[in-house]
């Protein structure tokens, strides 16, 4: 034992160590590595809780079991749910008559809502609407368009023409000021009506079939105009059209909307190589995709994932060819398969002729199932049988 003497310790090294200092470094060893598994605990939670403060914070717009009903008729929406993130492009696509602008209009508050809420989570709700006609005032320049929202503000004459150069710049209409409508373009025409809405500095811009009034080559141009556009002021779009390609080519993400609901939302690529149902599957493809009856399924394939073989095989399906599609860069075959519309995409420099008979091979990789009776997809492990 240690002896205190004069200040000083003097050891007895005959005297057995005392069991005390073992445990005393056991426990501490014991604290230690509870303490660290404490503080990964701890970083672990404030990880997930700033990943919920930002997703809840990046929501600009939340929609709630909204619905619709006019006059008691049948529901244009019903049970509509949706979160729209800040400065994304959203694409609500579907058919005419699918709730789609009814859906917009709720948004901008031109309609009432039946049933359910619209949230808006910015401390500004402003949201601005470019209408497919335009909706610019003939008698007023494109100068005097822009301004008359930023009048009826009552701001000043120097800021509204601050405001109105610094559009005029980022659309690149700045030559265009002093023109009337009946001189412009449409595409001309589209920028100014995109720019007096731009000059509200809404949050929120709603697009109703904005480029519908435009020509093929026009309408492409326009797509990538207002793409590069919002990537610029990081904005939120919600764009609503008809169009298959502007969907695909557009949207952050697209909403594919179908007798007044939602089928199916994700981005380009998860609905087109993930379609949940026939309707989602045959909607959003250019040439839409091919299916085949049995007594249980229906199967889907893609013209582009069809392989042409040379001999006939249990598993392969005969087609009897009619004409072909030649598009330039890519080419379309054209025929039955057990009496069915089929399409082929083939190489532009094949060809074929009519009652030309092909084996055609489905892989197994590119097959969709759906239920035939809902049209619902069903998971290849489910299917057991190898061939429709």
């Amino acid at each position: 034992m240690c002896k205190l003497l004069d200040k000083a310790i003097i050891v007895n090294h005959n005297t057995p160590p005392s069991p005390i200092i073992p445990n005393f470094k056991y426990f501490t060893i014991v604290f230690c590595i509870f303490y660290v598994l404490y503080a990964i605990l701890l970083l672990h939670y404030d990880t997930i809780k700033t990943k919920k403060m930002k997703r809840s914070l990046m929501n600009i717009l939340t929609i709630k079991n909204l619905g619709k009903q006019y006059q008691k008729k049948e529901w244009a929406l019903r049970d509509i749910n949706l979160e729209i993130t800040e400065g994304e492009f959203l694409i609500l696509v579907g058919p005419s008559g699918c709730g789609k602008s009814t859906l917009l209009r709720l948004i901008a508050g031109l309609e009432e809502v039946t049933e359910g809420e619209i949230l808006f989570h910015s401390n500004k709700k402003d949201i601005a609407m470019v209408f497919q006609n335009y909706t610019l005032y003939p008698h007023m320049t494109v100068y005097e368009n822009l301004a008359f929202p930023l009048k009826v503000k009552s701001w000043s004459s120097e800021k509204i023409k601050n405001k109105i150069l610094e559009i005029a710049k980022t659309l690149e209409i700045e030559n265009l000021l002093q023109r009337k409508p009946n001189e412009l373009s449409g595409g001309q025409k589209q920028r100014v009506a995109l720019g007096r809405a731009m000059v509200r500095d809404a949050n929120i811009f709603l697009f109703d079939e904005a480029l519908a009034n435009l020509d093929t080559n026009l309408r492409s141009q326009m797509r990538y105009e207002l793409l590069s556009l919002q990537k610029k002021i990081n904005k939120t779009f919600i764009y609503v059209t008809h169009d298959q390609t502007e969907a695909m080519t557009m949207g952050d993400r697209i909403v594919v909307m179908k007798e007044g609901h939602i089928e199916q939302i994700g981005t380009p690529k998860e609905i087109y190589l993930d379609p949940k149902t026939t309707f989602v599957a045959s909607f959003l493809g250019n040439p839409s995709m091919n299916f085949l009856k049995s007594e249980n399924y229906l199967l889907g394939i893609r013209s582009e994932d069809i392989k042409i073989i040379e001999k006939e095989t249990e598993d392969s399906y005969l087609f009897l060819s009619e004409f072909t599609e030649f598009l330039g860069s890519r080419s379309y075959l054209h025929g039955q398969v057990r009496d069915t519309p089929f399409i082929i995409e083939i190489p532009t420099t094949k060809e074929y002729k009519k009652g030309d008979r092909l084996f055609l091979d489905f892989p197994l990789s590119k097959r969709y199932y759906f239920n035939i009776l809902t049209g619902q997809r069903i998971p290849l492990f489910q299917i057991k049988e190898s061939k429709v």
